[in-house]
């Protein structure tokens, strides 16, 4: 990806109200969750219905399914939704940024398990986020069938940069699983969104060697993890392809309350002058 490229900017929502508000302030990604369910927490199907409706065309949708040892993959609910974002009104795709050599499939799409799978995800849902908290020893393999049966060619799985304190796999192989197995992108975001931000887990250096490798694998790479302030910005110059916000987006700073139009817009104008920026010292 060249330096100059802007990242997309996901807001995490509860609502279609505050989907609604996403819009308005220029987020690129609504990502459909429940905190209160946890750092991944999935929300009802009735909120997934709303949301993938009220955002029709106008950005890609994604969906927190909560943690790999929750249990199997959900189903989508019927008619979820009656648009497809795979080409918004923009011109723009539905799918994540990668590289130019990232391949055209997953790599687990061209198994049998993978033709036989029955496909639960609409198409007005791209990306579906799993986390790794209490991962299995084999979590790799189960993984791969979770993805195998989700049936959605956006899988994204989190890695958490606080995983010591959540027994979830370090980054380092949660990166490499998606390397090896071409997911569609892969986030890192933190479990414990009362013990620090991204930046007091991990080093910028560390991330920068993480997208790194994303990037030379086709992998687009996503940093989340309380990211606000001086911490959003120093995200942002490190050049990944998505940063997701909750917290920051929210009244007061407060995740539990409602993401508002002018934090998102105040989000989006930051991500726009930081990448100026950047571009303007790599020319």
């Amino acid at each position: 990806m060249p330096p100059h490229h802007k990242p997309r900017l996901l807001i995490s929502v509860r609502t279609a109200a505050e989907a609604v508000e996403a819009l308005a302030g220029g987020a690129d990604i609504i990502d459909i969750k429940e905190p209160a369910n946890g750092p991944l927490g999935r929300a009802d199907d009735e909120v997934w219905r709303q949301v993938v409706e009220t955002v029709g065309c106008r950005a890609s949708v994604s969906v927190a399914l909560g943690e790999l040892g929750q249990g199997p993959p959900p189903r989508l609910p019927e008619n979820i939704c009656a648009k497809s974002i795979e080409t918004s009104e923009s011109g723009a795709t539905g799918c994540l940024p990668a590289s130019a050599n990232a391949p055209s499939r997953p790599h687990w799409r061209t198994s049998r398990q993978w033709h036989t799978a029955s496909h639960t995800f609409s198409e007005g849902i791209a990306f579906a986020k799993v986390g790794l908290a209490g991962a299995p020893p084999d979590w790799e393999q189960r993984l791969l069938d979770y993805a195998k049966r989700l049936g959605v060619t956006g899988f994204v799985p989190v890695a958490y940069a606080d995983g010591r304190s959540v027994a979830a796999p370090p980054v380092e192989l949660v990166l490499a699983w998606a390397c090896r197995y071409r997911a569609a992108a892969v986030m890192i975001d933190t479990a414990n969104k009362r013990g620090g931000g991204l930046f007091d887990w991990v080093t910028p250096d560390m991330v920068a060697g993480w997208i790194a490798k994303a990037r030379r694998a086709g992998v687009a790479i996503a940093l989340a993890g309380s990211l606000r302030d001086d911490r959003l910005a120093q995200a942002i110059a490190l050049m990944p392809d998505i940063v997701g916000v909750r917290g920051a987006a929210c009244q007061g700073g407060d995740r539990m309350a409602g993401v508002n139009a002018q934090s998102v817009r105040g989000l989006a104008n930051l991500l726009a002058t930081r990448t100026a920026t950047a571009a303007a010292h790599a020319g």
